[in-house]
């Protein structure tokens, strides 16, 4: 194999992990200590790191009960 072959076939495994985590909006230690974490945990793979704010997250979940309770009459 050539040095090409070997950096083609480096590039195919990368590893990725997704994470999503909850967070308060303005929580910055938190954030800062989940990406810690993650960094320290899985340090051969690249972590992409989604943070939803748990305000958001809790009028989703109420307006999805909501809905449900309208379209089944509950």
């Amino acid at each position: 194999m050539s040095k090409k072959d070997d950096y083609i076939t480096d590039i195919f495994q990368i590893k990725q992990r997704l994470v999503t985590a909850i967070v308060k909006e303005q929580d910055n230690l938190a954030i800062q200590s989940i990406k810690d974490y993650f960094k320290e945990s899985y340090p051969n793979e690249y972590v992409n790191i989604a943070f939803l704010d748990e305000n958001k997250v809790n009028e989703i979940i109420k307006l999805g009960i909501a809905e449900y309770q309208r379209r089944h009459n509950k």
